[in-house]
């Protein structure tokens, strides 16, 4: 289908426009951190994540789309062995979705959940494609209920868009849904982590406005690119503000971390991941 000016201006603008509106997001919550007397290191771990995590989406993610189009399999195990990752980490007879790693805690279903939604996406067999019911059920057994409801979220609208799922698929993706939050968690709640959008209100009501405008910018973005490509564009482009828009809002429910505004490597990674690998750049795009 042949784009619109509109559509191609909006086609070619989007991408670079969300990477603008993540990383203002990182920045907008690194200030609200350092208002907030929370420890100087935490804000700069998420400026250097948002520094990897451009740098990625600008010279490896090409590349790293190219090798895995065609592979997408492989995505799908990748994903299930980050998800497994947690069972390898004695929590006293259970999984916990964040591990340490040196001086860090690293959120391994925030590093899979993208990986999980581009083999989805790109995966042409649907006996294949059933291997994201793996990480979707080591992410739920763990539990991480958010990760697991944003993924389930993720596959309804690739389901709704009637791009690349099956019945099985579906349904057993929103059953993981349903059975993660049957799962008692036992995270509790961090101001910089899961309550970062009332931390950047009370550092400023101007910055906490700023912090949602931009995530909103961000989720809107992503959909305009996916409604703009429209065919193979919105196969993972929409489904990838689905997701966002998902993992935004949960820590309002629950226990869970805000993407970029809040502190966490692996949730700022995460999201650029995401655009990267579902959100490209035009000429990196296949209509």
């Amino acid at each position: 289908m042949v784009q619109g000016p509109d559509g191609h201006v909006i086609s070619r603008v989007g991408p670079v426009a969300a990477l603008g509106l993540a990383a203002g997001a990182v920045l907008c919550g690194a200030w609200s951190m350092r208002l907030a007397g929370v420890a100087s290191a935490r804000p700069l771990v998420n400026l250097g994540a948002a520094a990897l995590g451009i740098a990625f989406c600008v010279f490896l993610a090409p590349r790293l789309r190219g090798a895995l189009e065609d592979r997408a399999q492989l995505a799908l195990w990748i994903a299930a062995g980050l998800a497994g990752l947690p069972w390898l980490v004695d929590f006293g007879g259970q999984a916990h979705r964040w591990i340490p790693v040196g001086p860090l805690s690293v959120h391994t279903g925030a590093l899979a959940a993208p990986l999980v939604l581009f083999g989805i996406a790109h995966e042409a067999g649907e006996r294949r494609r059933r291997v994201a019911l793996l990480p979707l059920f080591l992410l739920a057994f763990q539990p991480d209920a958010g990760t697991t409801t944003a993924l389930g979220c993720a596959v309804l609208a690739l389901a709704v868009l009637g791009l690349n799922t099956g019945t099985v698929l579906v349904g057993a993706s929103l059953g993981a849904v349903a059975f993660a939050w049957t799962r008692p968690a036992p995270t509790l709640r961090v101001p910089e982590v899961e309550d970062a959008f009332a931390l950047a209100f009370r550092a400023s009501p101007w910055l906490g406005a700023l912090a949602v405008a931009l995530v909103l910018g961000l989720v809107a973005s992503c959909a305009a690119v996916g409604i703009a490509r429209r065919g193979g564009g919105a196969r993972s482009a929409i489904p990838a503000a689905v997701l966002l828009a998902v993992l935004f809002a949960l820590p309002s429910l629950a226990a869970y971390p805000v993407p970029l505004v809040g502190y966490g490597a692996s949730q700022v990674l995460g999201v650029f991941l995401v655009l990267g690998l579902a959100v490209p750049r035009e000429r990196h795009a296949r209509a």
